[in-house]
């Protein structure tokens, strides 16, 4: 028998599910180089001249750095990173995996026991540094 309430019920369960698998972060990302220098450029802009010969040896490590995030499906997360620290040399391949779960609009990733916190946007990851000085790393999907 059909209920005239119920039914609408039943269609704004569906939309909201549907709504929710969309917004899922689940996917992999790719660090956007550029973005993420000039992100690192101003925190480097902002810190005391006894820091920045330092920073900008990092700044300039970022082209040098292919990083890819995979969020899996049931919080499973996977890190690969490629450094090319010398160009006669192989570059430093790493993977790491570690777990990641939604706190309202951050994304929490743990990885080796570390937490990270990244702001979720438009299929876009920024995350914070762990420190004033470090790099805010921004990932986009490919």
């Amino acid at each position: 028998m059909n209920n005239p309430v119920t039914a609408p019920l039943g269609l704004l369960t569906l939309a909201t599910a549907l709504v929710a698998c969309k917004s899922s972060p689940e996917g992999k990302y790719v660090l956007d180089q550029a973005a993420t220098q000039g992100a690192y450029q101003a925190t480097v802009d902002q810190l005391p001249a006894e820091q920045q010969p330092m920073a900008k040896l990092s700044l300039a490590m970022i082209p040098t750095m292919n990083l890819s995030m995979e969020l899996k499906s049931g919080g499973a997360l996977e890190v690969a990173s490629s450094i090319l620290l010398d160009k006669s040399a192989p570059p430093i391949v790493k993977t790491q995996t570690g777990t990641w779960r939604l706190d309202g609009s951050k994304l929490i990733t743990t990885v080796d026991g570390r937490d990270a916190t990244c702001d979720v946007a438009g299929g876009k990851l920024t995350c914070a540094p762990d420190r004033p000085e470090g790099i805010t790393l921004i990932f986009t999907k490919p």
